[in-house]
């Protein structure tokens, strides 16, 4: 029988969670120290598990092995991990203006600022616009936060590719509380109203940065949209061997015309993806296709099948990682949900109660040829860290029982705990690549 899931209401388990001195004033929130390494705050926030009464969990909303998932992963020494992260609105606190224009980022700013009075008194979102106070400290929360959360889940990625964020400034500060070089970065400077880009950081330990590159995406005659930002590392394992990782951030759902936009972001990838194979050659170019693609299966026309998938186009990419982890022979011998220990999708939309896998990995067809680079299929993660997820209490239509999932928690500075205040309404998503 299908299952509809009915929102209750978000309830929280907390044992002795360390909570943050309050410096602050007003709604700004309690002052950061900073994001732990392993230590007394990550294990109490851990701890929250333990409040969990199981006999009341649904083995088929939340695995019972792994309270708060199985999102952990430690990269070996022949292994490049990467991640996917839509890191919600990561802005600095000052305005943008790029090549003559002014950006929308009038709500992320201070609440003092003088352009605050740019906030569009006619948005549905004005209220939200003129009252937020983004100063230094709830970016230093935010960037705290979902440090956090990229911590939590074992070894620093060798590349993240990430979405909504403003600027290589605020990305570097990112880079910064996580220990990544400053260098290490790169990031469009697109056409986006808001301001908000696709970038990558990376590690330099097993890859060597070659080129990146920014490739517009056609708005199909509509506001513009993110472009799609191609890196090439060459292995360092195995010079002459390329890897390219192609971050994307599609035209949401609520976008006008959203279905031939995002389609023309998938021609672009195409598009980007046949010129580096032409350059290159199939022999020594892999590529991974990532990021939040917007995308839902109704959709139409649907740029999974119609470009990305397309078994017509000599280059398309292989279905997504989680698809592939899903069918991995030993994930299936698993007994019922600890084949997965992982939510059903990486957004939730309250509103209707429904998962939507909109963050993905696709490889290319060499990545999984059994010689050279190969992606690790079972390697998949949902990071359902407890810095980002809340849970969520529901019940299903047919039989009105309640049970629990793990939703994202999108970051709220005014909550005074670490371990409460969220990070982002997206759960990243990791995979390991295997050299040989």
């Amino acid at each position: 029988m299908k299952k509809v899931f009915i929102f209750i209401s978000t309830v929280t388990f907390l044992v002795g969670c360390a909570q943050s001195s309050d410096h602050g004033g007003g709604s700004i929130g309690p002052r950061d120290n900073g994001p732990p390494g392993p230590g007394p705050l990550a294990e109490n926030c851990l701890e929250r598990s333990t409040q969990i009464d199981l006999s009341t969990v649904r083995t088929s909303m939340i695995n019972k092995e792994f309270p708060f998932g199985d999102f952990v992963s430690i990269t070996e020494s022949n292994e490049i991990k990467l991640m996917s992260y839509n890191l919600e609105n990561l802005f600095d606190t000052e305005h943008d203006v790029v090549d003559g224009v002014d950006k929308n980022d009038y709500q992320y700013l201070p609440i003092d600022h003088p352009l605050k009075s740019m906030c569009d008194p006619t948005s549905s979102y004005y209220r939200y616009c003129i009252s937020t106070d983004w100063n230094p400290e709830v970016l230093d929360q935010k960037l705290n936060q979902l440090a956090r959360v990229i911590k939590s889940q074992g070894s620093l990625p060798d590349v993240i590719g990430v979405q909504e964020v403003e600027n290589a400034k605020v990305l570097g500060m990112l880079a910064e509380k996580l220990g990544y070089k400053k260098s290490n970065l790169a990031i469009t400077v697109g056409p986006d109203a808001r301001g908000i880009e696709v970038g990558v950081l990376f590690l330099d330990e097993k890859l060597k940065l070659v080129e990146s590159k920014e490739h517009y995406v056609d708005p199909q005659g509509t506001r513009p949209t993110r472009n799609v930002l191609e890196v090439i590392f060459e292995l360092k394992s195995q010079p002459g061997k390329f890897l390219g990782i192609y971050v994307n951030h599609w035209p949401s759902q609520g976008t006008p015309n959203s279905g031939w936009k995002r389609t023309s972001a998938a021609k672009t990838l195409k598009a980007a993806v046949d010129q580096r194979v032409l350059e290159l050659g199939t022999e020594n170019f892999h590529a991974v296709s990532l990021g939040d693609y917007n995308t839902l299966e109704p959709d139409r026309p649907h740029p999974f099948t119609s470009t990305v998938l397309d078994m017509n186009w000599a280059n398309h990419f292989l279905n997504d990682a989680q698809w592939f982890y899903e069918e991995d022979p030993d994930i299936k011998r698993l007994p019922g949900r600890a084949k997965t220990a992982l939510p059903e999708g990486t957004y939730f939309y309250r509103r209707n109660t429904v998962w939507n896998k909109f963050d993905r990995f696709f490889p290319s067809q060499n990545l999984m040829d059994g010689t050279g680079l190969e992606i690790v299929p079972n390697s998949f993660r949902i990071v359902t860290s407890p810095y980002t997820a809340s849970l969520t209490k529901v019940k299903y239509e047919f039989d009105g029982k309640p049970g629990l999932i793990l939703v994202p928690n999108r970051f709220n500075h005014s909550n005074q705990n670490a371990c409460e205040r969220g990070a982002s309404d997206h759960f990243s998503v990791t995979v390991k690549l295997k050299l040989d």
